[in-house]
């Protein structure tokens, strides 16, 4: 009616009537914009745009995940339309295309039914998952479907019977179209069924946390089929393209169904064991019960006595709290309570992860992704952070170069509160260089005369690099026999040079110099005495001092 008024003052035909439905549309947009915001931005309001802050893009890509199927959806259908106006066009010119278009109003108002279904399912799908109740699940399930396909079966059931009215609705009824869309109609009736237990399917899926199977099922009969059905029934001709649709959504469920995408990435189920749920009449004696089964039920599950207390006094306080202003004095009301033991096991990971910290537990862990400052990895599901600085012994210029990669760690922080795990690989290496070091360092031992070239120099002395990439110090009290002030007066770096070993003790090696050449000097002064053979021997000092050389 908004597009009618326009087109009788332009007088532009269907031309006025695409523009101004599309002004008009533009406009109810608009005007409503006009009309909340002042109420969003006053006083009054509490919710306020605000920057993201702390680490935002792992909730973003989550809710974008969860999304994914939705979105699709219409990616796929722009592109469908796209593909099939096109071959309508060349098939039947604008009986075709009019034709089409009955169907796709008519899809609206049945597949509308199932989506809307579907929606008013996952808010209470997704409360009862939280909750582990799989028997609300159930229900809510049965009683989805049901409507769904009774409401939108009846739907169904009109169209196949009575094609003509629905031609009358949309207003080409007694036109050279009526016969073809009655035709097209039963087909996509018969379609309809389908696409109606497609949807039902994905908002189940999607209600669950569980995105996988619902954008395959997207995939199926957004894309990977009816794409290719497209053109298949393109060729079959006017009267049989419009197979297209239950040949589309009828193919999409049966793949779906025997290739068990559903079950492939069905998400383990909790244990009946970790879930606790009780009924807390409207008592305070109840209440108590409650608390004490529910901390006996954390006990066992190994929650910490902070964790115990917590979740205790929650309970308690909430509990007496809604006794006393929310029945206020009413005795026929109930509180329905479920704790539940996460899934994961959480609390056992973080033990067992306060176990390996103090162990020392040496494992090995793949690099999923870099970010500021360090890098991120897995350790069963868990996210663990390892600095730049723990990556390795070596400088890491780019931590980019780091994903994919393995690399042994040892835990540095666990902190169970703040899930908070540190990972180091700097410390393993360095261990690991340690004790290459010990065995190397096993061969040497005080006493022993070894060569090596300098190394590096320092006003203290000059460092020695021995066999096997072993160093030792060289101090600058035992280089020379002489007092001199630094070790450049006597050594160049590179230069070979031969050492005592005075000691070897915790992994260092102390050389000298000094000592191997004042033990040389003694052994070339004694040497200067050469006693001469005689024929007699003698005691006497003249005998003595014959045979000296002066």
């Amino acid at each position: 009616m908004r597009a009618s008024g326009f087109l009788f003052l332009l007088e532009q035909g269907l031309c006025g009537i695409c523009l101004m439905s599309a002004l008009s549309a533009a406009l109810g947009q608009i005007i409503t914009i006009a009309i909340y915001l002042p109420g969003f931005f006053g006083q009054k309001h509490t919710l306020r745009f605000a920057l993201p802050r702390g680490r935002w893009l792992a909730p973003a890509l989550s809710a974008l995940k969860a999304g994914m199927a939705t979105s699709v959806q219409y990616l796929y259908q722009m592109i469908f339309f796209l593909v099939c106006n096109n071959l309508l066009i060349r098939l039947g010119g604008e009986t075709a295309v009019a034709v089409f278009d009955v169907i796709q109003n008519t899809s609206y108002l049945i597949l509308y039914l199932f989506e809307g279904t579907g929606r008013a399912m996952q808010p209470i799908l997704s409360t009862y998952q939280g909750e582990h109740n799989r028997q609300g699940m159930r229900n809510t399930v049965r009683l989805g479907f049901t409507a769904g396909l009774t409401v939108g079966g009846a739907l169904i059931a009109l169209v196949e019977l009575w094609p003509a009215g629905m031609c009358l609705l949309f207003g080409i009824a007694g036109s050279a179209s009526e016969a073809l869309a009655c035709t097209a109609l039963r087909l996509y009736g018969a379609g309809a069924l389908f696409a109606g237990i497609n949807i039902l399917l994905c908002n189940y899926y999607q209600a669950c946390e569980n995105e996988k199977p619902s954008f395959l099922l997207e995939t199926l009969r957004g894309a990977v089929l009816l794409i290719p059905l497209t053109f298949i029934c393109y060729v079959l001709g006017l009267q049989r393209f419009w197979l297209l649709f239950l040949l589309t959504e009828a193919g999409s469920l049966a793949v779906f169904l025997l290739l068990g995408l559903g079950g492939r990435y069905k998400k383990a189920e909790l244990p009946e064991e970790r879930i606790f749920q009780r009924t807390i009449l409207s008592n305070a004696e109840d209440v108590m019960d409650v608390c004490r089964e529910l901390e006996a039920f954390c006990e066992v599950w190994g929650a910490d006595m902070k964790q115990q207390m917590f979740s205790t006094m929650t309970v308690e306080e909430l509990g007496m709290a809604i006794l006393k202003h929310g029945f206020q004095g009413r005795t026929d009301g109930y509180l329905q309570l479920t704790a539940i033991m996460d899934e994961s096991g959480v609390l056992e990971k973080w033990a067992h992860f306060t176990q390996m910290l103090e162990e020392r537990t040496v494992f090995s862990v793949k690099i999923a992704e870099a970010v500021k400052a360090g890098v991120v990895a897995y350790v069963d599901d868990v996210r663990a952070f390892i600095p730049a600085s723990q990556l390795s012994t070596e400088y890491v210029e780019k931590l980019e170069d780091w994903q994919g990669k393995y690399v042994e760690t040892v835990i540095i922080t666990a902190d169970p509160e703040k899930k908070r795990l540190v990972l180091s690989g700097r410390e393993v290496e360095k261990e690991k260089k340690e004790a290459q070091k010990k065995e190397r360092m096993a061969q040497f031992k005080a006493g022993d005369v070894v060569e090596g070239t300098v190394d590096s120099m320092k006003p203290y002395g000059a460092f020695i690099k021995l066999d096997d990439g072993v160093d030792g110090l060289l101090h600058i009290s035992q280089i020379s026999t002489q007092r001199i002030k630094h070790p450049s007066a006597v050594l160049t770096e590179g230069q070979t040079v031969k050492a005592k070993i005075l000691s070897a003790q915790e992994g260092k090696l102390s050389l000298s110099m000094k000592v191997l050449a004042e033990q040389q000097a003694d052994k070339e002064e004694h040497e200067t005495f050469d006693y001469k053979e005689t024929g007699s021997v003698s005691t006497g000092l003249g005998d003595l001092l014959k045979g000296l050389k002066l």
